[in-house]
């Protein structure tokens, strides 16, 4: 079995999904999911290839978001979505299909399922566009049953998660708002509230006060010290990620940092005592949505070298952030518009 694969750039990602795609023909399955599919080279390329799989008989699927939700954000970013153009190639091109999803689903991967070679998945936190190449983010391939593991989970056809995860191993875990399966937040919450656990190092890009209230605070009542990383500057929620931070910043066992760069990445780290117990990864925010409503696919990795790996890349993003103490900064009626809307 090929160990996990553990992708912190935008290029890599794509060059991960593209290698799959062109190895793909006739009898072979193809789905990609994204939340948002925007223009530019990397973009253009991929689609060039997925049209491409499917003339040669493979059976393409590309979902996209197509609810008020990303509607909103893209309007707020003043970017434009490539769903057109995927829904005419559809049209024009045997074997590729688009979906406009109507459920709110968050979760970002490409899943490559053929009769002659082990299922793969790339999946994480990427979305497709140019302008994410610079973002702070994590992306995992997995092949063989892991990879099968994570199809049946975004399909809605495996048991719910159980915790704690197993070790030696990758637990998927997902929110399937068709299935009516939500398992991110009680993942979230068994986590830090495990008895074993003594500390979380969260880096995530969105907070609000749903995600303080749900996750943060039941931590920080079971004696857990949370130290938590946020964009200093974020694309999206930036006035609502410091309005949630100023509420749970002066309790104590909390501290909080700023990364320099915009942090896309999703990842919990628990350790017990000086050991990492396990990390929790994925596309899931510490928000209202993604732990109540959206679709979102993340991952428990434990006594697993991706474990450790995610370890070295979080720590490394610590390393290169300054604390944040109050008072923070930020518009408040912007942050609640804010947390209203994302």
């Amino acid at each position: 079995m090929t160990l996990p694969l553990l992708i912190q750039s935008y290029d890599d990602a794509v060059a991960a999904i593209l290698s799959e795609v062109r190895l793909a023909g006739p009898g072979d399955w193809v789905r990609l999911s994204v939340w948002i599919l925007e223009p530019g080279e990397t973009s253009e390329e991929l689609l060039s290839e997925l049209v491409a799989a499917a003339e040669r008989g493979a059976e393409v699927l590309v979902s996209v978001d197509g609810t008020n939700a990303s509607l909103v954000q893209r309007l707020w970013e003043r970017t434009v979505t490539l769903l057109p153009r995927v829904r005419r190639l559809a049209r024009e091109v045997e074997h590729l299909s688009c979906v406009e999803r109507r459920e709110p689903d968050h979760a970002k991967y490409a899943i490559f399922r053929s009769p002659a070679r082990p299922t793969v998945a790339v999946w994480g936190g990427v979305n497709l566009g140019d302008r994410f190449r610079p973002w702070r983010d994590f992306v995992v391939r997995l092949e063989g049953p892991e990879a099968e593991a994570v199809a049946l989970k975004v399909l809605g056809e495996d048991p719910e998660f159980a915790y704690p995860p197993a070790e030696g191993a990758l637990t998927p875990v997902a929110n399937v708002p068709a299935s009516e399966r939500f398992e991110i937040l009680p993942a979230f919450r068994a986590l830090v509230t495990d008895p074993a656990v003594t500390r979380v190092r969260f880096a995530m890009a969105y907070l609000d006060r749903t995600g303080v209230a749900e996750v943060l605070r039941p931590a920080l009542e079971a004696g857990v010290e949370v130290e938590f990383l946020l964009p200093g500057l974020a694309n999206v929620y930036q006035d609502s990620n410091f309005m949630a931070l100023e509420t749970v910043l002066p309790e104590p066992g909390f501290r909080a940092f700023a990364c320099p760069h915009m942090l896309h990445a999703k990842v919990a780290l628990a350790y017990a005592g000086d050991e990492l117990h396990c990390a929790f990864f994925g596309s899931a925010n510490l928000k209202r949505y993604s732990l109540r409503y959206l679709g979102e696919l993340n991952a428990f990795a434990r006594g697993i070298p991706l474990a450790s790996e995610l370890e070295a890349a979080t720590n490394a993003l610590f390393a290169e952030s300054e604390p944040l103490e109050l008072p923070i900064r930020y518009w408040r009626l912007k942050a609640i518009v804010e947390e209203r809307l994302g």
